[in-house]
């Protein structure tokens, strides 16, 4: 008996169909920073095959 939960041949894959659903966020604030441009292309890169959701964390008091 084999261990494996697909049959020969079979991968398990995300639907073509449905984009997945992604949460990023930046360690930074500052509004030129690396990390918002990163997340920023991403979500433009990526468009078509991910809802990316850009999480602001300025109005959270430890990083303001």
């Amino acid at each position: 008996m084999s261990s494996r939960l697909c049959p020969e041949g079979d991968q398990l894959r995300m639907s073509e169909t449905t984009a997945a659903r992604l949460l990023g966020m930046s360690g930074s604030l500052r509004s030129g920073s690396y990390s918002n441009a990163v997340l920023e292309t991403l979500r433009e890169k990526f468009e078509s095959r991910a809802d990316l959701k850009i999480y602001d964390l300025q109005p959270i008091p430890p990083y303001n």
